[in-house]
């Protein structure tokens, strides 16, 4: 990755949770290697047997066996507040938070609140779980003198919110994302389109996030980062359908590997680069999508970076989230 050892910190001892760390995806590599670093990792996934799976196989390749599976489900807001409702006592730390799960669709969904699957699953869901475990975060830069990035936030987005089209669903003033409610939408979904702008919302939604845990000193020592794995030969489109399925040799042959998608993810969990442990709201990726290489800054759509958008779409998310705990009380 371009650079040495005592260029990261150290993650022994700590507490880290990756969501979406079942097989078949990065999230599993970027919970390896951090279980290697000697921290207690949490899987956070939907199918408590499929992050059993993945826990057994973290403990036989690295030797740590302070792993744990917990169930979260993004398509649901009440599984994702009751997980981390897990994390409230005043013990409990979280050092390094990865928000990795996404999903596509190949048709029009509706999550268990009635919202589209694909904006709750990889937008509103994400925000949801970082606000409310923004508490935990809280204390475990506490413990560590609130000192830069010495607890961290990571939302995995992808290149595709390049292509998405928040703008536009936002321009008519509406109070809402017409894309991810309109029932006149369902005969003509797009499946990578939805996909993109739901990204699009998401890092949009965790610039917002940078901003306002920078401006609030109860906050201080978190950084907030988004990041892009590239072209990645995993799972995620196991909804897409068919093609997915065809695609197969061709994304073996074109695609990074799941532990070359891990890494600016682990980057941006563990890098002493100023950039990452003493500055919030950064992009980080490898310059190309299909191949790795060093990690770097990465520049977002110009929707993505816009404060405008992200007070807006935090409104929107807000609304639909509800009362967040420490979040709420100043």
């Amino acid at each position: 990755m371009g650079r040495a050892d005592g260029d990261e910190t150290s993650v022994a001892g700590k507490t880290c949770v990756v969501t979406g760390a079942s097989p078949g995806g990065i999230g599993l590599e970027v919970a390896r290697a951090l279980a290697r670093g000697g921290a207690r990792v949490v899987l956070a996934c939907r199918s408590r047997s499929k992050a059993a799976a993945a826990a057994r196989d973290i403990i036989a390749s690295t030797g740590n066996d302070n792993v744990e599976c917990r169930t979260l489900d993004l398509a649901s807001l009440a599984s994702v507040r009751e997980f981390a409702d897990g994390f409230n006592g005043p013990e409990e730390l979280v050092d390094i938070l990865v928000n990795n799960a996404g999903a596509m669709f190949k048709e029009y969904g509706v999550a268990e609140q009635g919202r589209e699957r694909t904006w709750q699953v990889n937008t509103l869901g994400p925000t949801y779980l970082a606000r409310l475990m923004m508490p935990a975060l809280a204390r475990a830069a506490a413990a560590n003198g609130n000192a830069p990035g010495s607890a961290r936030y990571v939302y995995v987005t992808s290149k595709l919110e390049l292509k998405g089209v928040v703008a536009g669903e936002l321009r008519s003033g509406a109070s809402d994302l017409r894309m991810f409610n309109a029932i006149a939408d369902v005969t003509k979904f797009d499946t990578f389109k939805r996909y993109a702008t739901a990204k699009q919302a998401g890092t949009a939604l965790t610039f917002e996030l940078a901003r306002r845990v920078k401006s609030a000193p109860k906050f201080a020592g978190i950084a907030v980062h988004c990041v892009s794995p590239g072209m990645v030969n995993t799972n995620l489109g196991r909804f897409a359908g068919a093609a997915f399925v065809l695609a197969a040799p061709l994304r073996w042959a074109l695609t990074k590997t799941r532990a070359q998608g891990a890494e600016p993810v682990l980057f941006a969990c563990r890098s002493n680069a100023p950039e990452v442990a003493n500055e919030t709201g950064g992009y980080f990726g490898t310059s190309s999508s299909f191949k790795s290489g060093p990690v770097a800054g990465l520049e977002a759509s110009e929707t993505a970076r816009d404060p405008g958008v992200g007070a807006r779409l935090w409104a929107i998310a807000e609304a639909q989230h509800g009362a967040c705990g420490e979040w709420d009380r100043s």
